[in-house]
């Protein structure tokens, strides 16, 4: 109520969204209603990420600060050195911050959420579906400290629940607004996105993630790519009537060298040139994926938080599984409607490819719709409102009160 009411008196409010890699935004509609709304003043922080070095971190700080400019974006830029206690003038005195990772740790310390004034109203919005066995990640300053933590499907609300009843208090469920897209015309045509030679050719995402191995930083273990990396390069190759896009996790290239998959950034690098080379293939990396999820036919991975978000394709996914993953209740219920093969079943990846992509025999599509219209079609739950409105709405009658 005390914020409420200090908000209420602030001629121009300041809103910034803060993130560490433009893979994370999910947020064009409430951005651009800010923007058209005189009430407030939306900017963007790009964090460089600070797990890895300088050399290592500045490519994604650089493509990310590229995408928010080429979208027309404010930009607001902060000193990895500021001190602790300048963390919110050296943001741009916002009165509302929307953190869209949790991992406050990875950014420069000073715009870790722990060192906002209480007067600052803080946001929580995910950056991807929770589906990983990995409760402690609940702990985090983003599900405990913000004011208000809008959730993007019933589950996971209800599993924040069941890990602590103080978490029923800034919850909210709302839908998740990178989806938002889903729901309206798509502006881009498959012809724009993807390589294509001709003829009725098949498009594929191959999403691997990066936790391979038993690395300490990995707090859980979903990749294959060590298993099937070359192998899937090469089905690109060998179905030339096929059209691909891989779409590494932003810390793929920490992980393939860490885990010794690629002895030296340029043999990692070398590898994504392949992939470019192709006449029927290229990589994407920073910024936003819906487009491509909207114009292909299926995807292929281990990519955690695609597992969900592709659902709302309504096309086949082949999950690449090993036996260390572990799923919570919500990402148990989403891998029984995909298909699935060890990573190292080279020939079950091909005979997906050949079957279910080029051949179209979908035999799993039905219990897919029906999986999504109960757990995940957030927009029709909501009355045809979608995640965007229902945020805005709620900030504007809370700055209004």
């Amino acid at each position: 109520e005390e914020k409420a009411k200090e908000l209420s008196q602030v001629q121009t409010i300041k809103v910034a969204f803060v993130l560490y890699s433009a893979s994370m935004w999910s947020c064009d509609d409430l951005y651009r209603m800010f923007e058209e709304d005189n009430r407030f003043e939306p900017y963007v922080v790009v964090g460089k990420f600070t797990n890895e070095s300088n050399k290592k971190t500045w490519p994604t700080y650089v493509q990310s600060r590229q995408f928010f400019e080429q979208k027309g974006y404010r930009l607001h830029a902060v000193a990895d050195d500021t001190p602790k206690n300048k963390g919110w003038e050296a943001l741009g005195c916002p009165d509302i911050i929307f953190y869209l990772t949790p991992y406050s740790s990875m950014f420069p310390v000073a715009i870790n959420q722990s060192y906002m004034p209480a007067k600052v109203l803080t946001i929580y919005i995910p950056y991807s579906y929770m589906l990983v066995k990995a409760e402690e990640k609940f702990n985090k300053a983003g599900f405990i400290y913000s004011w208000r933590h809008f959730c993007d499907s019933e589950i996971y609300r209800k599993l924040l629940i069941n890990y602590s009843s103080l978490l029923e208090e800034n919850t909210k469920f709302v839908g998740y607004p990178k989806m938002d897209t889903f729901f309206e015309p798509s502006e881009k045509t498959a012809e724009q996105l993807w390589k294509l030679t001709g003829g009725d050719q098949k498009k594929i995402i191959y999403a691997p993630h990066h936790s391979l191995k038993d690395l300490d930083y990995c707090s859980s273990h979903f990749a294959t790519f060590d298993k099937n990396g070359q192998f899937i390069l090469d089905l690109a190759k060998k179905y030339p009537q096929t059209s691909w896009i891989i779409k590494p996790h932003p810390n793929m290239k920490m992980t393939v060298l860490a885990a010794g998959v690629f002895q030296t950034e340029e043999e990692y690098y070398d590898y994504l040139a392949q992939w470019d080379a192709l006449p029927n293939a290229k990589v994407v990396q920073e910024g936003s994926y819906v487009d491509y999820f909207k114009t292909s036919d299926a995807m292929i991975g281990d990519s955690v938080s695609f597992l969900a978000e592709y659902q709302f394709t309504g096309k086949p996914q082949l999950l690449l599984t090993r036996p260390e993953q572990e799923f919570n209740e919500f990402g148990a219920m989403v891998q029984e409607v995909l298909y699935k093969c060890p990573g190292e079943d080279l020939e079950g990846i091909e005979n997906f490819l050949k079957s279910v992509v080029i051949d179209g025999n979908d035999t799993m599509k039905q219990e897919r719709t029906a999986f999504f219209d109960e757990n995940l079609n957030y927009y029709k739950k909501n009355g045809n409102v979608k995640a965007s409105q229902q945020i805005f709405a709620e900030i504007k009658a809370f700055v209004s009160e």
